[in-house]
């Protein structure tokens, strides 16, 4: 079984958390919700979760996919220094490093600086936060093990692609048709 984990901070952007949450445990992916700070994390519009664990107690483990939301919260990852060794190390391992909105610029791009000559997407207005990036606009972007998203719009789109990329188009299929998505 695969396993993912999805790093939250206060003022994460809702719809770019849940929606690859509920998607990847869908597809029987292992996902912990990992919380920067306490395990009650509260969202930019008060929605609390609670996590399944602290990311400092995860250091040593190794997931198949990593993933970070945008919002305010993608500022807080970006200045965690452990948050950035974390995502590093398993870039290096070629693990998918997936990150929607505003983290792939403020976190992947200008913090991690692993956006260098890569094709990536963000939020309209933060491509310039990763100048030596490949900025293409489009709303989900893949460029080897790194997965983009834009916007919350894109949430269930990069949620997809990170399925298609780690279990294959077939179970990214049976997602769409289950949450009639293919319908749309």
């Amino acid at each position: 079984m695969k396993k993912a984990i999805i790093i939250l901070a206060p003022l994460f952007e809702e719809i770019e958390a849940i929606t690859p949450i509920d998607l990847l445990r869908r597809a029987e992916i292992d996902l912990t919700v990992a919380s920067i700070y306490e395990t009650e994390v509260k969202s930019a519009r008060n929605l609390k979760i609670i996590a399944d664990t602290r990311l400092a107690e995860v250091k040593q483990d190794i997931f198949d996919i990593v993933i970070i939301p945008g919002g305010k919260g993608a500022w807080t990852i970006a200045e965690d220094s452990f948050a950035c060794k974390f995502i590093l190390e398993h870039n290096k391992n070629s693990k998918i490093i997936a990150a929607i909105c505003a983290a792939p610029a403020i976190v992947l791009g200008k913090s991690c600086k692993i956006l260098d000559g890569k094709h990536f997407t963000c939020f309209t207005g933060l491509e310039n936060e990763v100048p030596a990036g490949i900025y293409t606009g489009k709303k989900v972007e893949i460029d080897g093990n790194i997965i983009t998203g834009s916007a919350p719009s894109a949430a269930f789109a990069f949620s997809l692609a990170i399925i298609d990329k780690v279990l294959g188009t077939e179970k990214a299929n049976q997602i769409k048709k289950s949450t009639l998505y293919d319908q749309l």
